[in-house]
């Protein structure tokens, strides 16, 4: 990094200064030079170390921001990542699968419409088709013909479950009484 080189640079200036001025005193201390050229090796000397102090607080704080930035960094890609979380835990609310095998009755809500605010809504009425329950009328001379069959065989007995599209349900081919209920009504 630039900043390190410059610290590298500013500290070989300082050593330098502080080698001249460990000449430079001794020399001082006989008269071999002036007291402004022992002034001047003691101001570069300073120069230099607060040179390098300076360069270091810059490497420092640097150091600090670019620490700052990844941990920042960081936090926004966990608060990404829970922001994904949420969105995927709302999304997983979108999909609304009934309990039970059936037929979807009337519709209450359409799609695209905001429910479970505050209280439960009901969506849509699901009836069982398995088994297939069917009410029917027929009259008490007509129970009194089937229940009273000849042989006592009531085998024989078949109903075909029209839907209202005029076409006979597939699998309803009843024979047996029990799974049918009866409602009775007064002969006519």
């Amino acid at each position: 990094m630039k900043a390190q080189a410059e610290l590298v640079d500013a500290e070989a200036i300082h050593s330098k200064t502080q080698q001249d001025l460990a000449r430079i005193s001794p020399l001082a201390k006989e008269k071999a030079v002036t007291e402004l050229e022992l002034d001047a090796a003691i101001a570069a000397e300073k120069s230099a170390k607060a040179n390098v102090d300076a360069k270091q607080a810059n490497l420092t704080n640097l150091e600090a921001s670019v620490k700052y930035t990844i941990e920042r960094a960081n936090a926004e890609v966990s608060a990404a990542k829970a922001r994904l979380t949420q969105a995927e835990l709302d999304l997983s609310y979108c999909d609304i699968h009934s309990p039970i095998n059936g037929i979807v009755g009337f519709l209450q809500v359409d799609e695209g419409n905001l429910v479970g605010r505050g209280d439960a809504t009901l969506l849509a009425t699901v009836s069982l088709s398995n088994p297939l329950l069917v009410d029917f009328n027929i009259s008490e001379v007509e129970f009194l013909k089937i229940t009273r069959d000849k042989g006592g065989n009531r085998g024989d007995l078949r109903f075909d479950l029209i839907l209202s599209d005029e076409s006979t349900h597939p699998i309803l081919a009843l024979s047996k009484l029990w799974i049918v209920r009866w409602i009775l009504q007064p002969a006519r």
